[in-house]
This record gives structure tokens, C-alpha cells and sequence, in this order.
């Protein structure tokens, strides 16, 4: 079975992305979601908040694995950062998103972070 793919590119379709990711996600498992620039998603349409975090919430259920891209945690709504179960995270310098990591994973993480060379990254994870 060849694996569903939609493109869109305007803010207001996702609510119809939505509704077009689960049902082929019942002809294709597992399923693969990617936003990139996740944040734009939902910086000029707020009603997005609402459609992403139910996509979040129906993943599990349909075998829809998401992975989101961004370039600041904190670009993102606590909503939608309440979800993340593993975040991968190249160099930071930003305070904010320091601060997050720090106040999550406490000061060393933070200190790791910020000290990354160019394309390293590590893994965080939500997870117990």
C-alpha cells in the first residue's frame, strides 16, 4: 500500500488536513504527520491551537505518529508543548527557551544545550 500524502499550504486548511490525515491514516499504518514551522501554524490563526491539539489527541488512537518543527519552544502554545513526549534539541541560546529547559530538566541539561557545536543535538524526553 502506497502511503497517503496531502499538502497544504494555507493556515486555514487544517481543519480539513485534519479530518483527510485520519482517514487515510485507516488505509496506511502507521501514518506520519510532519509540520514544519509549526509555530506559523499557529501564531496567525489561533483557532489552529485547537485543531493541532486534536490531531495530538487522536494520534495514538489512529496510528499517526507527528513530528514538529520549530525554531523556539517557546514559539509554540503550552498547549501544544504540553503534548511533546520527546524533544530534540539542537543549540539554544535564546533565555526563554534556556529558562524551559533548565526549569524541565534542570541546569545541566540547560548548560548541554546551550554548549552544542553546529548539528548536534540531544534528545529530551517527556516520558518517565
Amino acid at each position: 500500500m502506497r502511503p497517503a500524502v496531502f499538502l497544504f499550504s494555507k493556515w486555514k486548511q487544517l481543519a480539513f488536513f485534519k479530518d483527510k490525515a485520519i482517514e487515510a491514516s485507516e488505509r496506511a499504518k502507521p501514518s506520519l504527520v510532519i509540520f514544519d514551522e509549526i509555530h506559523m501554524y499557529t501564531k496567525t490563526h489561533k483557532e489552529n491551537v485547537d485543531v493541532i491539539c486534536e490531531i495530538y489527541r487522536f494520534a495514538g488512537h489512529h496510528d499517526i505518529f507527528l513530528l514538529c518543527a520549530t525554531h523556539r519552544i517557546y514559539d509554540l502554545p503550552p498547549d501544544i508543548r504540553a503534548m511533546i513526549t520527546k524533544f530534540i534539541c539542537f543549540k539554544m541560546t535564546e533565555k526563554r527557551d534556556l529558562d524551559y529547559i533548565k526549569d524541565t530538566w534542570g541546569e545541566p541539561y540547560a548548560d548541554l544545550v546551550r554548549g552544542l557545536k553546529k548539528r548536534q543535538f540531544v534528545i529530551l524526553s517527556f516520558e518517565a
